[in-house]
């Protein structure tokens, strides 16, 4: 039987293992029976990881051919973040020419002027309603309140609804802005303070749905919101860590949506009141919520006596709650059971309480960073209950940063679930048990991508007796992102060992952090040497550059690099904190 001859069910299920571009570079055109098996992907289309080559053909030969059949349209700049300035190169004056049916713009990891640039090419699509934008960076406090308004209004005021992601940057909104925007009616912002929330409810009078991150700490200012009732409004999520909030403004707050029937409330208070169930069941729109989800961080001054008090005042709501305190009783986290928010950020010191308290229930976050970590055994529990976790990111105290030996006699003590969803997992510092990091691989068969010390792989890739967890670094990780704070950490017998190790890598992210004036020119040098026979895609270099490399990148590269032999396969740019190419 011929490839031609499977039956579309086995096709499909075999360009599920495959991505978009991979999909339409390989099998579109091939004949008219393949381009109606694949005719999703023909209408959902995302460009992501590929290579300078492939991206050009997709460009040239295959989106102007499928461009009107394209719903949704998927950038992403994420690893490779030439992408996004080079299809704006091809499409950006002719949008409406390629693309006239397109509903769904995503854009991940965007600069802000290459999202300014973008907001200005979707001027006019008559069926573009829906703007994702994800991972956005390096947006100056000057032009963050003018790059908001034009993605308020972009596409002739078309949009109704607009995500920006948790992990975006902040934005503000100009206070003597009087522009309205009926046209929105659900949005997901990162703001940067708490008045700009205030202001923001006079703009969308039609707002149905909202998602609010508010970031910076306003010092002794209290807000009252009592000027704008959202009679529109029926989901609310808010979520402020940096910020001290009280009764009072949660009051307020809720007295401008009374016709709530969802409602997500994540903060920091040190108001004895937030926790007081019955006080705060006396506030809510209780004759329209159908949804209550509730977590608040609280570190008070003086230690915590009456944690029997709170929960019993939560009995008799229909809410039931996890309330965890610290071994100092200072520090208390307390929850609504079900937590259904998608992420957690838990200081370590809560987790060793957590199997006393959550009697089997499982947390279905997809994102959790856990702070303050000593060792990678002591997140063990947490991730059995969180099994469906899909980004893991540690934090490693200061205590220890040498890897200790291989202690056999503990493991017996130590399981993990099937973490089938985990990806990206990232460690920032050096655990002393780093060895346990071979057990988290062997679980989670779709982990491909690690941010780590240098200091930490190094340590790592040097243990004789560790070949397992090299052989499982080996055949997983094709993402790699490394930051280097030793300039002894960059010998050639360490790159070299690294090459070794991740014969598979696509991407990698070099974050420079030594304190001295080394010379980036030389870490780039040296990696490029020892990856030149790996298939890379992209690698960008982090750190302050030279005037050397921002004058003429490519030519650099072509003088110093095996890339003289490739001088049409690739792309590069240099600005004064990145060297990034494209292969």
């Amino acid at each position: 039987m011929t490839f031609e001859e499977l039956p579309d069910e086995i096709l499909l299920e075999i360009c599920r293992f495959l991505s978009s571009i991979d999909v339409l570079y390989s099998l579109f055109n091939l004949n008219c029976r393949l381009n109606r098996t694949i005719f999703i992907y023909r209408q959902h289309v995302v460009l992501r990881r590929t290579s300078f080559i492939q991206f050009e053909y997709i460009c040239l030969n295959i989106l102007p051919k499928i461009g009107s059949t394209i719903r949704s349209l998927c950038i992403n700049a994420n690893w490779t973040d030439l992408l996004a300035k080079h299809f704006l190169f091809y499409y950006g004056h002719r949008m409406k020419e390629i693309f006239p049916n397109i509903e769904h713009l995503i854009l991940v990891a965007f600069s802000g002027n290459e999202l300014n640039d973008y907001m200005e090419s979707i001027s006019d699509l008559p069926y573009l309603n829906k703007l994702t934008i994800h991972d956005r960076y390096n947006v100056t406090e000057e032009y963050k309140q003018t790059l908001f308004n034009k993605i308020l209004s972009a596409n002739k005021n078309r949009l109704k609804k607009i995500f920006f992601n948790r992990h975006s940057e902040s934005l503000s909104i100009n206070q003597i802005n009087s522009i309205i925007y009926p046209n929105i009616i659900e949005l997901s912002i990162h703001l940067e303070k708490i008045d700009d929330l205030h202001y923001l409810f006079k703009l969308i009078p039609n707002i149905r749905q909202m998602y609010i991150i508010i970031d910076k700490q306003l010092q002794d200012k209290i807000i009252q919101f009592d000027e704008f009732i959202m009679y529109n409004l029926i989901q609310f999520h808010i979520e402020s860590f940096r910020r001290c909030w009280i009764f009072d403004e949660i009051n307020s707050l809720l007295k401008q949506m009374p016709f709530l029937q969802s409602l997500s409330i994540d903060i920091f208070s040190q108001d004895f009141r937030l926790f007081n169930g019955q006080l705060f069941l006396s506030i809510l729109p209780i004759n329209t919520l159908k949804h209550f989800n509730y977590a608040i961080d609280y570190t008070p001054e003086e230690k915590i006596e009456y944690v029997d008090d709170i929960i019993s005042s939560w009995t008799s709501t229909p809410y039931s709650v996890c309330c965890l305190l610290d071994d100092s009783k200072t520090h208390m986290f307390l929850h609504t059971i079900p937590y259904d928010f998608s992420y957690l950020d838990i200081n370590s010191l809560f987790i060793k309480y957590i199997n006393k308290k959550m009697n089997g229930y499982c947390y279905y976050i997809k994102e959790l960073l856990v702070f303050n970590v000593s060792t990678l055994a002591e997140i063990f529990v947490m991730m059995n209950y969180c099994n469906k976790v899909k980004d893991l990111a540690l934090e490693i105290n200061d205590i220890s940063s040498i890897i200790t030996e291989d202690k056999q006699e503990n493991k017996s003590n130590l399981s993990l679930p099937r973490l089938n969803q985990l990806q990206w997992f990232s460690i920032d510092g050096c655990p002393s048990d780093g060895y346990l990091l071979k057990e988290i691989l062997l679980v989670a068969p779709n982990l491909c991508m690690l941010i780590l010390d240098m200091k930490f792989l190094v340590q790592l890739i040097n243990k004789e007796n560790d070949q397992s967890c090299i052989s499982l670094l080996k055949n997983r990780i094709k993402n790699l992102s490394i930051q280097i704070a030793d300039e002894t950490e960059l010998s050639n017998n360490n790159i070299e060992k690294l090459s070794n190790v991740f014969i598979h890598i696509r991407h990698m992210i070099i974050e420079n952090k030594i304190s001295n004036d080394m010379s980036i020119e030389n870490i780039i040098l040296l990696f490029l040497h020892y990856f030149k026979t790996h298939q890379l895609v992209s690698i960008i270099f982090r750190g302050s550059t030279t005037e050397q490399l921002r004058n003429n990148p490519s030519q650099w590269l072509i003088d110093y690099t095996y890339l003289k032999e490739y001088t049409d396969k690739f792309k590069v740019e240099c600005d004064n904190l990145e060297f990034k190419v494209w292969l």
